[in-house]
């Protein structure tokens, strides 16, 4: 993934990849197990949509687009494309993420009477 990005101009690192998931910004790489008695997982690797995603953060990175605005481009992309494209797991990290810097109020993204789940 960092290649591919680099073939387009892009700069990132083993470091961003981590920082990025964190976030939600990304996510984390599949890594299926080895199967029993094998000793562990086998090398993570990320769907092509999650490698588009690296491209675009890192494109908004370049252009100094903030932390907090690129935090709603996988929340959007859930609601518009679905789980397949951005696991739940990946728009919840970037909703606290973007919650943590200020930017999303809990109480106004939720009806007053839904209980949270």
């Amino acid at each position: 993934m960092l290649s591919r990005a680099a073939a387009k101009g892009l700069r990132g690192s083993g470091r961003y990849l981590d920082e990025w998931i964190r976030k939600g910004l990304l996510a984390p790489p599949a890594a299926p197990g080895l199967g029993r008695g094998q000793g562990g997982r086998a090398k993570g690797t990320w769907s092509e949509e999650q490698a588009e995603w690296f491209e675009q953060v890192a494109a908004g990175r370049v252009n100094k687009v903030p932390v907090p605005t690129l935090c709603s481009l996988p929340v959007f992309a859930w609601l518009v494309r679905g789980e397949e494209v951005v696991p739940l797991k990946q728009v919840r990290r970037a909703f606290e993420e973007a919650q943590r810097l200020k930017m999303v109020d809990p109480e106004s993204v939720r009806p007053a009477s839904t209980p949270w789940c």
